[in-house]
């Protein structure tokens, strides 16, 4: 794999980048490389944690890990839930799901459900003129009893006003959470270009935590639009459009005949 695409496709990166930008730093979750050690003390530190490989895409791979009482675990992965782990138990079981891959430990965060199931928050931005832009955001809710909300793992799209309405969020706080929303995916953007002139678009996966705070879980730089064909077919369909244009913007900035 080119290093180009190596860098920009590894989660332990584009965390660091969040991590050091002096206004998405406290957007961002704890995290750090895998390690026995390390996951130890996140679990003093945090109600549960994500184990997620360095480089995969959709979900796959990611497994949570919740401390119950005094020196027992319990362990998601995928549809299956393991209880009653003494930490050597956990330990080989999460060996076997990495499988010597590197991996990161993230903050967990407790955030409210979408009748009964997990859910987070895809942003798509784009740049389809001359300036970044947010040219879509839909909720994504897992499917029952799955960890992960990727659509490709039986996941459903919804409009993010939907969600937040069933969760009691009045439209002043919705209109709010967009708007904060909108700020940290163009940060994110403008300091992923920084480090990745190349880039053409990016996802922001977020999830609110239950007092709304948004957290910025993953940056995608090659993210799926599936999702937005759940509820609003059109606004896929400018999505994707905006990706053809964004593409072909980003080949002619970048020719070596630009100048002529």
């Amino acid at each position: 794999m080119p290093l180009y695409k190596s860098l920009v496709s590894n989660k332990m990166v584009k965390s660091e980048i969040l991590a050091k930008h002096p206004l998405l730093k406290s957007f961002s979750p704890h995290y750090c490389p895998y390690t026995l050690e390390d996951l130890k003390e996140f679990l003093t530190r945090f109600p549960f944690v994500f184990c997620k490989p360095c480089r995969s895409s959709q979900g796959k791979g990611v497994f949570s890990i919740l401390k119950k009482q005094e020196g027992l675990y319990t362990l998601n992965y995928r549809h299956l839930t393991y209880v009653g782990l003494s930490f050597e138990a956990l330990s080989k079981l999460a060996a076997v799901i990495i499988n010597e891959s590197p991996y990161i430990i993230q903050q967990g965060i407790v955030t409210p459900q979408f009748k009964g199931n997990v859910f987070d928050i895809r942003i798509i931005v784009q740049r389809p003129k001359e300036k970044w832009e947010v040219t879509g955001i839909a909720a994504r809710v897992a499917k029952d009893n799955f960890l992960t909300t990727n659509i490709s793992a039986g996941g459903k799209g919804y409009a993010l006003e939907t969600v937040l309405e069933e969760l009691g969020a009045t439209p002043k706080v919705q209109s709010s959470i967009k708007e904060i929303l909108v700020f940290i995916s163009l940060e994110a953007m403008n300091a992923m270009e920084h480090h990745f002139p190349h880039l053409c678009q990016i996802g922001v996966d977020v999830a609110l935590d239950n007092q709304f705070r948004p957290w910025i879980l993953e940056i995608n730089s090659a993210p799926k639009f599936e999702v937005f064909t759940h509820f609003d077919m059109d606004l896929y369909k400018q999505i994707a459009r905006n990706h053809i244009k964004s593409k072909k913007r980003k080949l002619t900035f970048n020719s070596p005949f630009a100048h002529l």
